[in-house]
């Protein structure tokens, strides 16, 4: 149920181009009280697969096992707009980069130990 309404949440942010730099969960118990647990992140982001796991982590860490809860909800706070950011060949965080450089020293070395140039890399 809390998934639902993050994906709800985060239809909105990526329709509106946004980034956010705080979620939480919201519960309200049997009793109709209200508990809310946040996380907050050091830079905005809107990567799906990070606010998921801090949202997974919040829920599973900060919520007690025994609270009997009726109705859920996620919130999304402190936006900005979203600019696509340019990313450089030194910048330690481009996955993609990081991913073809282990590539070529694995390519390296196995045209080191068949002493030619057993792997190539084409591009179509």
């Amino acid at each position: 149920q809390i998934v639902e309404h993050f994906n709800q949440a985060y239809f909105i942010l990526t329709k509106y181009n946004l980034e956010l730099k705080n979620v939480a969960v919201y519960l309200r118990d049997k009793d109709f009280c209200r508990y809310a647990y946040d996380f907050n992140f050091e830079a905005h982001t809107n990567i799906r697969t990070d606010l998921l796991a801090r949202l997974r982590e919040v829920f599973n860490s900060k919520v007690p096992f025994s609270l009997e809860y009726r109705s859920t909800g996620v919130i999304l706070s402190d936006f900005k707009e979203y600019i696509p950011k340019q990313l450089s060949l030194d910048d330690i965080n481009n996955v993609t980069f990081e991913k073809n450089k282990k590539l070529m020293h694995a390519i390296e070395a196995v045209n080191k130990f068949y002493w030619k140039k057993a792997v190539n890399i084409w591009t179509i």
